[in-house]
């Protein structure tokens, strides 16, 4: 082939037409959005696994504080008896861990029992160590065998005690979605199981 002969051959472009430019943008959105609606709906399951494992640390940190004395004090003198967390589903004739204004199905209460009822009762009788939130999105579901009870551990060994029962049961679940839960069962050993 010669320069002259390469200069007047007909070259065809072929290019992409209108319909499958259309074609492939609709199938990169389609395939965009099912991945977004995934990932939020996994950020959620995400928010209640570590709400349970947070829970379950709390509880842990509630025993080791029964092994360590950290040194909190009751009102009126009275010796410690024990540390505990208090949890609360709001369902009927629950008093959200004695009516304290901090308790809610959002959030559980870390306190040093004084009085010895094994049971929070509130910031004049027990020493309210700290309220603690669950993640946004969480909630308490319900607590069982009542819908308010308080895991307490006595010092030295520590022994696990309970407000009601020999065992509790907390389940958490996403507020947009309630069949979506996280359960943790407390024995009377204080071994915590996440379902």
């Amino acid at each position: 082939m010669t320069i002259e002969q390469y200069n007047n051959r007909t070259i065809k472009h072929r290019g992409f037409s209108l319909v499958e430019l259309l074609v492939s943008v609709a199938i990169i959105t389609v395939i965009s959005g099912a991945t977004l609606v995934y990932f939020r709906g996994g950020n959620k399951n995400w928010a209640l696994t570590r709400t349970a494992q947070r829970v379950s640390q709390e509880i842990r940190r509630a025993s080791n504080m029964a092994l360590s004395s950290p040194g909190y004090t009751c009102p009126e003198s009275a010796a410690i008896d024990g540390y505990g967390i208090c949890f609360s589903s709001g369902g009927p004739g629950a008093d959200f861990c004695a009516n304290d204004s901090d308790a809610s199905n959002a959030s559980y209460i870390l306190f040093a029992d004084c009085d010895g009822n094994n049971a929070y009762g509130g910031t004049g009788v027990d020493v309210k160590i700290e309220t603690i939130s669950v993640e946004s999105g969480v909630k308490v579901k319900t607590v069982i065998p009542v819908y308010s009870f308080s895991v307490v551990f006595v010092p030295p060994d520590p022994t696990t005690n309970f407000s009601s029962g020999t065992s509790g049961t907390i389940t958490l679940s996403l507020t947009t979605d309630e069949s979506t839960t996280k359960q943790l069962t407390i024995n009377s050993k204080g071994n915590i199981d996440i379902q």
